[in-house]
C-alpha cells in the first residue's frame, strides 16, 4: 500500500478529500495557514520560505517586499503603517516573532474611519449591474464566496475566470476570490497596487480595498468600452 504524503504542519497523512496543493506540497485544510497571523490561506495568495508557508503580508514584513503591495488599498484606501507593523513584529530581542493581537483592532478602527458608504453604494450599483445579481445588506457576505466576482469578471470578459464554483468550504471560497483577483490582473490588465488581498474580503480585514479595487476595475472597464 502506498504511503499517504504527510502535511508539513503537521506531519500526519492527508487525504484527498481534505488536501490543499500549494508550493509543491500537500496540507490539510486546517493546517493551510499563515505561519505568522494564522489567518487561512489559498494556494493563490501564499508564499514561501524556510519550509514555512505565509500570506503575503507577513511575508513582506518579515522578509521583504516580494510579492507584497506593503498593506497598501487601491485607488486612495487607507495604507498600512508598515514600518509600525514590523516593529510590532518582532520582540524586543530582535530574535522572536509573532503576531501582535492589538494591531488588527486598531487597523480595524482606522479603516472604519474611512470607510465611505458612498464609495460601497458605487461598488454595489456596479457589480449589481453586472451581474444581474442584487446583493446582500453586507456587501462582504455577498462577495465572500467569490462567486459573484467570478460572474462579474466573466460577464465583463468570457472565460477570464475559471473553475470558480458555490462551496461551503472555506478554501474553495478563498480560491473563488483568488481566481478573480488573478483574472482583474492577466485579463483587465490591472496592477497588483489595484488589488485587494484574498483575506481583505474573506476575513473582511480591510474592505476599503475591497471597494477601491471594484471601482478600479469599473474604470477599467469604462476606459476601454470609450476607446
Amino acid at each position: 500500500m502506498t504511503e499517504r504524503e504527510k502535511c508539513p504542519r503537521c506531519d500526519k497523512a492527508v487525504y484527498s478529500a481534505e488536501e490543499v496543493k500549494a508550493v509543491g506540497k500537500k496540507y490539510h485544510q486546517d493546517c493551510f495557514k499563515c505561519n505568522n497571523c494564522k489567518l487561512s490561506l489559498t494556494p493563490l495568495d501564499v508564499q514561501d520560505r524556510d519550509g514555512e508557508v505565509y500570506c503575503r503580508k507577513c511575508y513582506g514584513l518579515l522578509f521583504g517586499p516580494t510579492g507584497f503591495r506593503g498593506g497598501a488599498a487601491a485607488s486612495g484606501g487607507y495604507v498600512a503603517d508598515t514600518t509600525k507593523q514590523a516593529g510590532d513584529l518582532i520582540s524586543t530581542s530582535g530574535s522572536n516573532i509573532g503576531p501582535s493581537y492589538g494591531l488588527d483592532s486598531d487597523l480595524k478602527a482606522k479603516q472604519a474611519a474611512k470607510y465611505d458608504k458612498t464609495l460601497e453604494a458605487k461598488a454595489r450599483a456596479f457589480v449589481e449591474k453586472i451581474t444581474g445579481e442584487s446583493l446582500g445588506d453586507s456587501l462582504a457576505e455577498s462577495l465572500k464566496d467569490g462567486v459573484i466576482l467570478a460572474k462579474l469578471a466573466n460577464t465583463l470578459k468570457p472565460g477570464s475566470v475559471t473553475g470558480a464554483k458555490p462551496s461551503g468550504m472555506s478554501f474553495v471560497k478563498m480560491e473563488n476570490i483568488g481566481k478573480f483577483l488573478k483574472a482583474l490582473s492577466e485579463s483587465f490588465g490591472m496592477k497588483a497596487t489595484d488589488l485587494f488581498m484574498t483575506v481583505d474580503l474573506y476575513e473582511e480585514k480591510n474592505m476599503v480595498a475591497v471597494i477601491d479595487t471594484l471601482l478600479q476595475l469599473q474604470r477599467v472597464v469604462e476606459k476601454a468600452s470609450s476607446s
